[in-house]
């Protein structure tokens, strides 16, 4: 791997963050999403993984394009290591709810 690889690797990374922050709300809002009721938490599953989906969809693309560039693999497979890394941390997420959730005004010393 040469500078230039390693430079549009990095790029390709930063923008499969943007992609994936595009289509999808934060990590702490996805907590607190499914705690309001199981419909609720259902549906923002599914809208979450199809942002993620989307996210992955342009992240390969963009990737696709860096390797064309470059003539080497690290950019595409750099990126898709990083998406799989936000797949993890969103599932965890949408798996581990903020319990008894309360409004932030409603907390003692407010």
């Amino acid at each position: 791997m040469n500078p230039t690889i390693l430079g549009i690797t990095l790029l390709i990374i930063a923008d499969a963050s943007s992609f994936w922050s595009a289509n999808n709300p934060s990590f702490f809002t996805v907590r607190h999403f499914t705690t309001e009721s199981e419909h609720k938490a259902q549906t923002t599953k599914i809208d979450i993984r199809a942002g993620g989906g989307k996210a992955t969809l342009e992240t390969a693309v963009v990737s696709y394009g860096a390797c064309l560039v470059t003539k080497s693999w690290w950019p595409l497979a750099a990126a898709m290591g990083y998406m799989a890394i936000d797949w993890a941390w969103y599932e965890w997420a949408m798996k581990n709810p903020h319990s008894h959730a309360v409004d932030i005004a409603q907390q003692d010393g407010y």
